[in-house]
């Protein structure tokens, strides 16, 4: 198990290559799990301009999908 974070290149490039050597022999799962990230972890350029506040609920739509019988 890794001792230090990767950049996002190298896992991406690490992920690919599980992937392809999961597939290549034709069975094998992979799971992932994410740590949720708090603010105090964001790097302090990411905190410094705030996302917009999103509409209230009743304001948004959301389209309807409709199924085939």
């Amino acid at each position: 198990m890794a001792t230090s974070q990767l950049s996002t290149d190298e896992f991406l490039t690490r992920l690919a290559t599980l992937f392809e050597s999961r597939r290549s022999i034709n069975h094998g799962s992979v799971f992932l799990t994410q740590k949720r990230l708090s603010p105090q972890d964001l790097p302090k350029a990411a905190t410094d301009t705030p996302l917009p506040p999103l509409p209230p609920l009743s304001q948004i739509s959301i389209p309807h999908i409709h199924s085939q019988s």
